[in-house]
């Protein structure tokens, strides 16, 4: 019965036939020295085998905490049993080897336990059992390998070893054969011991030795480009190489071809449909480590190689891809700028037909002798597959191309307006003139300034004729023969210029300036304050006519200005921005003004009313505060912000002027209940009749105040607001309405009952 065993075969077998054996490692059990301990072994592996020199011979075993004798070719124990195969292997796998494999047949399990002390009759009665063991299980063709067969029981006394055909020599009879195998592969010796005598092991089967020939190894295949752009006309090549192989001396190269796949459309990923051997498109070397391809037409393909050895071994190396993609004219937009002092900047935009370049490397030059090489990359290459270099697609607002989008170029020492031409592999991309302009002097241009024109960017050239000619809008004015004419503008628009120099002759250029912005001096910041009453009263009733005086302040403005009042208002004889009116009737007063400069800006103002009273005047006293009244669209309301203090009301900034001069701010609560008798908090319909006609409110007496608000959230006064609070809360909400004035496409929002805002009563 066959039974197989797995045990390693990793240190030199002659270890096994000592008595104590050479092994020095340490077991978990103990760190003895087992070189040192005499007739004490660890395992029943370190025992030599039993035969006549050892006959009668006891030695302990440790792993197995007993005594072992050579009784008649047999280690036994005091009871007479000898060790078991497993615990032979146990030993074999703990103590000597790590994970090799022994192979041998088990004998018959009724084994001869003889005492005799002869050795014949021992060797007659008793079948030899063992193992076969070898050197090495993984060598290479043509080494050597050392066989050994190790006795359990019997006495061997002859040999049959049997190793096939492969093997330098097919069959032995040595104790301890060595064999070359001149092949590769798996192969497994067999074994009999004592073959023909009463004794005969079974076929002992010996651990299977892996030949292999030279391996080869470190083989590289690399190519010359991996990107090409080729047309019919104008074909390109690769060169594939292989180097690095190492693994013999006669290397035989073998290369395939993968056919080429088209690419329409190119971000199709290649697909491999077979293998042929190459054909007279691809060049082979002498030496056979390198091909070459002429590429003529849109496609990626890479060869196959395989390399062999004289012992038949090969390794299979891939090569990279080529990418030959159709050639088409590169073009692009260029311009040419001033840069400073240091000269000009060539700029380069839109480049098109170079999808399939990662980068571009070029040449700028001129037409004076200058060469410089620039390069500009994609910004983004996206790929389809991973057989895929990518295309370079747009991102942004079509941006393709950049680091840098332009190239910086020195100031030419040769005079002239020089031509710049960029080629990508001898082609022209595109090409670019030196800049030349013209302009007026001056940034900003007012009526009546005097503007000189020039030509700039000249680089020392003189043009032999010049030829102006100057428009307002799309009307021409005047034209002018002088390099640097002037022109005077006395109303204010949009002036253009054209420029032709060197008419009819080989360097004639046009240009169109840039234009002139012929601007009024600005008037702003001007306001009209409340007036200033000149009279002893402002009551008709007590005096027999009422005067004010009214002054504009704030004006900004480059150049002086005019102040041009209404009739009834009577300008100062020594300063205009001031005037003065006299009133015999009651009424409400509001003087309006112009003002101007000499450029023809002008703007109008709105002064602050003046109230006369008289003996129709409205007032209302409330708290101890007399309030005027105004009537709008039968109507009568308060001419002024309520300024009654209660618990929860404040003062704009809590500072009590800001009451005195704008009333208080209340809260949503406050205000709905701080009206007097008769008068009540108005309605959305009765604030929306006055908020029609909000520019003619002061005509009336309703004089709007910038009061400012008080946000509870913010914890702040909010400043320049005019706003009032509505009659008006939803059921259940936190909110209330107040009106704004100024405050945009709404008049009204919605608005935290616990913020302040101001309150002007209606009466009933």
């Amino acid at each position: 019965m066959y039974r197989k065993l797995f045990c390693g075969i990793a240190v030199a077998i002659v270890m096994l036939f000592s008595a104590c054996g050479d092994d020095s490692s340490t077991g978990s059990e103990d760190s003895f020295d087992w070189k040192s301990l005499g007739d004490v072994v660890r395992g029943v592996c370190n025992l030599s085998p039993c035969d006549v020199a050892l006959e009668g011979r006891s030695y302990y075993v440790f792993s197995e905490k007993r005594d072992y004798s050579c009784k008649s070719g047999i280690w036994v124990d005091s009871t007479g049993e000898t060790f078991t195969d497993e615990q032979f292997i146990k030993c074999y796998k703990q103590y000597v080897s790590d994970d090799s494999a022994l192979y041998f047949i088990e004998s018959s399990s009724d084994m001869a336990t003889d005492n005799s002390s002869d050795s014949e009759s021992a060797a007659d009665s008793v079948k030899v059992r063992g193992v076969c063991m070898t050197t090495a299980k993984n060598v290479e063709r043509g080494d050597s390998v050392k066989y050994f067969f190790y006795n359990m029981g019997g006495i061997p006394q002859s040999f049959s070893w049997d190793f096939g055909s492969v093997a330098d020599i097919e069959s032995s009879t040595e104790r301890t054969p060595t064999v070359t195998f001149l092949g590769n592969g798996n192969f497994r010796a067999g074994l009999v011991v004592n073959k023909g005598l009463p004794s005969e092991s079974d076929s002992i089967l010996c651990p299977v030795v892996h030949a292999t020939g030279k391996l080869i190894a470190g083989c590289e295949c690399t190519v010359d480009k991996s990107l090409t752009r080729v047309s019919s006309a104008e074909p390109d090549s690769a060169v594939w190489t292989v180097s690095g192989c190492e693994g013999g001396e006669n290397l035989r190269y073998r290369w395939k071809k993968v056919l080429p796949s088209s690419y329409m459309p190119l971000d199709v990923e290649l697909e491999t449909v077979q293998e042929p051997e190459l054909d007279s498109a691809w060049i082979l070397s002498e030496d056979g480590m390198s091909v070459k391809l002429v590429l003529d037409s849109a496609q990626k393909v890479a060869p196959r190689l395989t390399v062999t050895n004289e012992t038949d071994e090969y390794m299979d190396v891939e090569c990279p891809a080529v990418r030959a993609v159709k050639k088409e004219r590169v073009y692009a937009q260029c311009s040419m700028e001033f840069a400073g002092d240091t000269g000009y900047t060539f700029v380069v935009q839109s480049i098109g037909g170079a999808d399939y370049l990662s980068e571009l490397p070029m040449e700028l030059s001129s037409d004076h002798g200058y060469s410089e090489k620039v390069k500009a990359q994609c910004f983004v290459m996206q790929k389809s597959s991973d057989m895929d270099e990518g295309k370079c697609v747009s991102w942004g607002r079509s941006i393709m191309y950049n680091a840098p989008a332009s190239f910086a170029v020195p100031i030419p020492t040769e005079p002239g307006v020089h031509t710049y031409t960029l080629t990508f592999e001898g082609e022209e991309v595109c090409s670019a003139r030196m800049p030349v302009t013209c302009s007026p002097n001056k940034e900003r241009v007012f009526v009546n300034d005097t503007v000189k024109w020039a030509v700039n960017g000249l680089n020392g050239y003189e043009p032999s004729t010049y030829e102006w000619t100057f428009y307002k809008g799309y009307v021409e004015e005047s034209v002018s023969t002088e390099a640097t004419p002037q022109m005077k503008y006395t109303e204010s628009g949009t002036y253009a210029a054209y420029l032709v120099m060197d008419r009819d002759l080989e360097t004639e250029m046009s240009i169109r300036c840039k234009d002139a912005y012929v601007n009024r001096h600005s008037i702003s910041s001007c306001t009209c304050g409340k007036p200033e009453l000149l009279s002893e009263s402002d009551d008709i009733m007590q005096t027999d006519a009422v005067s004010f005086r009214w002054k504009v302040t704030g004006c900004r403005s480059d150049i002086p200005l005019t102040y041009t009042w209404a009739d009834g208002f009577t300008a100062d004889e020594t300063d205009s921005s001031q005037a003065t009116a006299t009133f015999t009737a009651s009424g409400y007063y509001v003087p309006e003004v112009s003002v101007s400069n000499a450029d023809g800006s002008q703007i109008s103002l709105t002064c602050k009313l003046a109230t006369v009273k008289g003996a129709d005047t409205q007032e209302l006293t409330y708290g101890g505060q007399t309030y005027g009244v105004v009537e709008i669209n039968g109507r009568t309301w308060m001419a002024e912000n309520l300024n009654y203090k209660t618990d929860y009301s404040m003062c704009f900034d809590d500072l009590e002027e800001n009451c005195a001069k704008y009333g208080r701010l209340y809260t949503y609560e406050d205000a709905v209940r701080v009206c007097p008798n008769g008068w009540h908090l108005p309605g959305i319909d009765e604030f929306l009749e006055i908020y029609d006609m909000v520019d003619k409110l002061e005509t009336y007496g309703f004089e709007p105040l910038p009061a400012g608000m008080y946000s509870y959230d913010f914890g702040q006064y909010i400043s320049d607001e005019m706003s009032w609070w509505f009659d008006y809360q939803a059921a259940g909400a936190d909110y209330g309405i107040v009106l704004v004035i100024d405050g945009g496409e709404f008049p009204y929002r919605d608005e935290y009952v616990g913020n302040a805002h101001s309150v002007r009563c209606v009466k009933d």
